[in-house]
């Protein structure tokens, strides 16, 4: 389609042919002068097609895409023959071009910036029913903008370090991962040759593997210790003191609040009931072992401090749960901040090792424990609910520091019926509650 290969040609045909379709195909009284405008149609529709497969702007990209649907209102109302102009899924040329690298996105650029998303999607969906969006269509549009933006930033596209600054965080901490995950899911799902549902799943987890794949991603990690700064100061501002997660900020308040609703809202779908107290603890114990570990792990590159920021995001997606309360901030401070060899090393570490039933809790078989063992009395404020023998075996919610394996043990030095088997199952145990296996992370 040598006359036809670019959108300027493109949108120059469009102005005469449609024109001279509308006015004369109806009138035209030989077969042939009819035939002529429709094959001249034809030809434009497939260019159009080859054309919406290229590096175009998105301005040229809506232009085209109701362009096709006008164009199937005229196959349809004045040729009379159905006709469906597919215009490709769009690509990464239809992204606005980076901003220099020295300046971040100002919360005016970033709101345009989701207006284009979403009025793409409008457009997108009226091509697809053939109607102008309802309101609830609109404010489902608009969200879906908001979760593009975060997939554009979690994919590197737009780079989180350098181009988004601390008053345009709160967008990112507004979008679950697993919104970004199903948008990934349903991008998957077009791509394929032949739409298929049984692939559904495999759709799914494409997006959660690419995800991984950015966790290790060394070139957009952030390379200057300075980049990491704001949001530095952005966590704890908002949410530490002295390091630790601080409930009497309200922002840190709200946060798990929020979080909290989500699992409830979760467990109640699949259960039918759910109890409060328990999601709450179950929020505070992700936040915290989240946020009271990022900073340390990113400046201090503490290999510890990475395997429990990993381990809070795989507390997050346990099958046992299926809480998802992972947001695109804290995946985005994981991205593009921790080091990428550090996260390699521990799926390395695990990758050799069964993998456990269950993400949120570590167990170990054991033939008996003794009667009079318990935990440290400290235990009850600071490692709660973390340790306990359930008549065959030892269990451990979390990640076992070191301090607390080696506690366990001389708690068990003191008990006159502990024997190797107990020492060896508490070992086991640490090990265990340690691993972090890359099919479980995000």
């Amino acid at each position: 389609m040598s006359n036809l290969a670019t959108i300027e040609d493109i949108k120059k045909k469009d102005k005469e042919l449609c024109n001279e379709v509308l006015s004369k195909y109806l009138k035209l009284e030989k077969k042939e002068d009819r035939e002529k405008l429709k094959n001249d149609a034809e030809e434009l529709s497939k260019a159009m097609e080859e054309v919406s497969t290229k590096k175009i702007s998105i301005e040229d990209y809506i232009w085209l895409t109701n362009t096709a649907i006008k164009w199937q209102v005229v196959f349809s109302a004045t040729i009379n023959i159905p006709k469906t102009i597919k215009i490709s899924l769009p690509t990464e040329g239809l992204l606005p071009s980076p901003l220099p690298a020295d300046r971040s996105l100002s919360e005016e650029e970033i709101h345009n910036r989701i207006d284009l998303y979403a009025y793409h999607t409008a457009t997108w969906r009226i091509r697809e029913v053939g109607r102008e969006c309802n309101r609830e269509e609109m404010e489902m549009d608009d969200h879906l903008a908001k979760v593009c933006l975060a997939s554009e930033i979690l994919d590197g596209k737009l780079n989180f370090a350098s181009r988004i600054a601390s008053n345009s965080y709160y967008r990112l901490e507004q979008i679950w991962l697993k919104e970004v995950k199903l948008l990934m899911a349903y991008f998957n799902w077009r791509r394929r040759d032949g739409i298929d549902p049984t692939h559904e799943a495999d759709d799914y987890y494409m997006g959660c593997e690419h995800l991984r794949i950015m966790l290790t991603n060394d070139v957009i990690k952030a390379v200057v210790p300075q980049e990491f700064e704001e949001a530095k100061s952005y966590l704890e501002s908002r949410y530490l003191t002295n390091g630790k997660f601080d409930q009497t900020k309200p922002e840190a308040k709200k946060l798990i609040e929020r979080k909290a609703y989500r699992i409830s809202e979760r467990v109640r779908g699949m259960t039918g009931k759910t109890d409060n107290d328990k999601n709450w603890i179950d929020a505070e114990a992700y936040v915290e072992m989240f946020y009271e570990n990022i900073i340390p792990a990113v400046i201090e590159k503490d290999r510890e401090k990475v395997l429990r920021v990993l381990k809070a995001f795989q507390f997050s997606k346990a099958p046992e749960n299926r809480h998802h309360i992972i947001d695109c901030f804290e995946t985005a401070l994981a991205i593009y901040f921790l080091k990428a060899d550090i996260i390699q090393e521990l799926w390395n570490e695990s990758a050799e090792e069964e993998m456990p039933p269950l993400c949120t809790e570590s167990a170990v078989q054991v033939h008996s424990w003794p009667k009079e063992f318990k935990v440290p009395k400290d235990w009850e404020d600071k490692w709660k609910h973390r340790f306990w023998y359930d008549g065959e075996k030892i269990i451990f919610k979390g990640v076992m520091s070191e301090l607390q394996k080696q506690t366990l043990l001389e708690r068990l030095k003191q008990e006159h019926s502990a024997k190797e088997e107990h020492f060896n199952a508490i070992k086991k145990l640490f090990k265990k509650s340690r691993l972090i296996h890359r099919e479980t992370t995000l």
